[in-house]
């Protein structure tokens, strides 16, 4: 099909429909993710040395069970109904959108953190307080990640995405219903705001998503944070995740081990399989950094679609798992090689996707102090 573009070129209303249908959301009238992201960039080009942008990624808490329970007319809604909340706070120089299912960004240019922080806590609270009392089964709350513009990492929409990004999943870390701000604007840490207590805390971990932010993983990413908020113990918690792994990316064996204190050895793993075939519990006879050195990236991340293009002893570990393709990540803490989060297929060899990869490093991040906690009670066994 040939449109004639003389036809839009001669009519202003239908130009300015062509221009709202790619830049603006037809279910709130907030901008859409192309809108927003296009004006951003310019906004960002144009910046001078004494400029700084921010930037808000909100997440609505529970909203999939909201969907799924009382439909998509309700959930519908709902999101209108919080697209309005945020223009009636964010007024004049922000600028909205809605840049996904349940995701919503506000961009602003040289404002104070305090002022910034202020209107994100009126932000939660307004619409925690509105859902409880008008609708007490939802549970509906959001989440919050404010970034601002960083020197160092340049003024470009990806990078101040991702550390709004990650300012978002600390807040989901951190039990949702709440706001953190992303750390180098802070006296160099990561400080959470958590609106329930109004008190600073500095973050113990941080995660990281890859440029492909919130995407099909988002659903796992929750799940993931959700059995970590069960704060259940290590082997139930790590069967779970493993398992929602394995589902999610129909993989054989997902799995995390700790290393012994010492970094010297493997210790306690647990996993989930798709049989019991592949019921076999990882037994790497290496040290943590001899490890990393032989077959780990700069960013901790191990990926072979062929063993037989691996080292030894490695590949022979592998071997003896029935291992085809193996995703690995390291997990460190405080300087220390601390564990690792894999996925392995056994039946067959695949490509692991950027997106599957992003996830798992994410997912390592997430589970430290899970990881950490199953390390304390494992202790050298080198008779074994």
């Amino acid at each position: 099909m040939q449109i004639n573009w003389n036809i839009y070129q001669n009519d202003p209303d239908a130009l300015r429909a062509l221009w709202e249908a790619a830049h603006i959301d037809s279910l709130t009238k907030l901008y859409n993710r192309y809108g927003m992201e296009t004006w951003i960039t310019k906004q960002l080009n144009k910046m001078s040395d004494t400029d700084q942008a921010a930037m808000l990624i909100i997440d609505v808490d529970n909203f999939k069970y909201v969907n799924d329970t009382f439909g998509h007319m309700l959930g519908d809604a709902l999101l209108i109904d919080i697209a309005d909340t945020i223009k009636s706070l964010f007024i004049g120089d922000f600028f909205c959108g809605r840049i996904g299912g349940d995701e919503y960004q506000i961009f602003v240019m040289n404002i104070s953190k305090d002022v910034l922080c202020n209107k994100a806590d009126t932000l939660c609270k307004t619409i925690k307080e509105k859902y409880e009392k008008e609708h007490q089964n939802y549970n509906i709350s959001l989440s919050i990640g404010i970034a601002f513009s960083d020197a160092e990492k340049g003024h470009t929409y990806g990078e101040l995405y991702k550390m709004a990004d990650l300012a978002l999943y600390q807040s989901k870390l951190e039990g949702k219903n709440c706001f953190s701000l992303f750390g180098k604007n802070t006296d160099k840490k990561n400080v959470s705001y958590n609106n329930s207590s109004q008190t600073k805390r500095v973050r113990n971990h941080i995660v990281q998503l890859g440029d492909s932010g919130f995407s099909v993983t988002k659903v796992l990413l929750d799940a993931v944070i959700d059995e970590l908020a069960l704060r259940e113990d290590p082997k139930t918690t790590i069967e779970k995740i493993s398992k929602l792994i394995v589902d999610a990316f129909d993989v054989t064996r997902a799995y995390a081990s700790c290393y012994t204190e010492d970094e010297m050895q493997i210790g306690k793993s647990y996993f989930y399989s798709q049989n019991d075939d592949y019921n076999i519990t990882p037994n790497l006879r290496m040290s943590g950094h001899e490890y990393e050195k032989k077959c780990f990236n700069s960013n901790s991340i191990f990926f072979c679609t062929d063993i037989e293009q691996s080292v030894e002893p490695v590949k022979s570990e592998l071997k003896r798992m029935k291992v085809k393709t193996l995703l690995q990540v390291l997990i460190h803490k405080n300087g220390k090689i601390i564990g690792t989060l894999g996925i392995n297929n056994c039946g067959y060899k695949r490509l692991w996707l950027q997106s599957e990869i992003e996830a798992i490093h994410t997912i390592g991040k997430l589970m430290t102090d899970t990881i950490y906690e199953l390390q304390q009670t494992t202790k050298p066994d080198y008779a074994n």
